[in-house]
């Protein structure tokens, strides 16, 4: 098939969501992006002739039925990530809604933005409401590929790159276990391109991929990676697991989205390692290496602190203003 058809996208305005969305305009598909409320993060595509956003969400069903009519595929990335409340409701129902309206519309593929997670043996909320979400969406009946994904980053200072550029304006970085755990970190770019590939085959059967970028890295290693080529050197002060376990119990009941989950701790314990190799050969991209980029200029760690403080003070006001 040409990239001519409509694309549906669930979670458009997020960090990879929006790289999808770009890269598939780039290529020539309709994009419909499934949006609450107004997005200033689309904006750009606003008069963009194949773009479109539809009012929606994840835990309604009938908007889910309006967006999937017309549409030739689903890229399927709306998810709740930190072990919120509403997990179940959004990853597992909000799937199974999605894979009945997809259904009834007649949509040909549905690609699925899963984790490495759910290969954990003890899974935390994120892993395991994303397995449940592969089965709903297997049960539809609908050829769905899952993206099992290892990190996601750019070179922007956002996602896990983000969140390392914060902790560096600490006087140590925090890293929870022994931080030798292994990830292949993706570009959010060539996430997008692959799945640009997927959309034009035309699959009648369900698959599951990992998938990860060649370089195989610890945490340790990441954070190295992304400080060193700004000349940021600080010490990782290692927290075990069992002190990390009830405090991510009592930031889970003081905090509604808390920086520490008990996902976080599970996937900072267990080795899930695999080989990327296959995957790209498969669909003939080569993603581009994660040491290269991040020794671009990825942001200020410096001027991260007022965030650092920020997320402090966020987690200091919810303990304060928890009920007893």
């Amino acid at each position: 098939m040409t990239a001519q058809g409509t694309i549906l996208v669930t979670g458009a305005t997020g960090f990879v969501g929006q790289s999808i969305v770009s890269v598939l305009l780039e290529k020539g598909w309709h994009v419909r992006a499934l949006v609450r409320g107004s997005a200033s993060s689309l904006s750009t595509y606003e008069h963009h002739p194949h773009f479109a956003r539809v009012n929606g969400d994840m835990t309604n069903g009938a908007s889910l039925q309006t967006a999937c009519v017309g549409v030739h595929a689903v890229v399927h990335c709306a998810a709740c990530k930190a072990d919120e409340p509403e997990s179940i409701r959004v990853n597992v129902e909000g799937s199974r809604l999605l894979a009945e309206a997809a259904k009834t519309a007649g949509v040909h593929q549905i690609i699925h933005l899963s984790t490495q997670s759910v290969r954990l043996v003890k899974r935390g909320v994120y892993g395991e409401t994303k397995l449940r979400a592969e089965e709903v969406l297997n049960a539809s009946g609908v050829p769905v590929t899952h993206l099992r994904a290892s990190v996601v980053y750019s070179e922007l200072p956002d996602g896990v790159i983000a969140t390392i550029l914060r902790f560096a304006a600490l006087p140590c970085i925090p890293v929870i276990g022994d931080g030798k755990v292994h990830f292949r970190p993706v570009h959010r770019d060539d996430l997008a391109e692959a799945i640009h590939v997927l959309l034009q085959e035309d699959t009648k059967e369900r698959r599951i991929e990992n998938v990860g970028g060649m370089e195989e890295v610890t945490f340790e290693e990441m954070i190295k990676i992304v400080l060193e080529p700004k000349g940021i050197h600080k010490t990782l002060v290692h927290i075990p697991l069992w002190i990390a376990t009830p405090m991510a119990w009592l930031l889970a009941r003081v905090s509604r989205h808390p920086p520490l989950t008990m996902s976080n701790i599970l996937g900072a314990a267990e080795d899930v390692r695999f080989d990327a190799a296959p995957f790209w050969k498969n669909i003939r991209l080569s993603p581009r290496s994660f040491r290269q980029v991040m020794g671009a200029d990825v942001g200020d760690a410096h001027a991260a602190g007022a965030e650092a403080q920020f997320l402090l003070k966020y987690v200091l006001s919810e303990w304060k203003d928890a009920p007893a």
